[in-house]
């Protein structure tokens, strides 16, 4: 009998999951910043992507 795989859920990305590791290296790695400046920029801004994105733009210059 073979056995399967669990289902994998897949990430929600209209929000930020900053308790989830494998969010903050997707997140992190999106933004091109340090999982520590991730999670202070969700801290201050909020969970939303393009909140998250917006502030980095004018903090740090990233593009995306």
């Amino acid at each position: 009998m073979e056995e399967t795989a669990p289902a994998r859920e897949e990430p929600d990305r209209s929000r930020i999951d900053i308790e989830q590791e494998r969010e903050r290296r997707y997140w992190s790695g999106r933004f091109c910043v340090t999982e520590a400046v991730l999670r202070r920029t969700v801290t201050r801004v909020g969970v939303q992507p393009d909140k998250v994105e917006a502030y980095l733009r004018g903090r740090v210059g990233v593009s995306a």
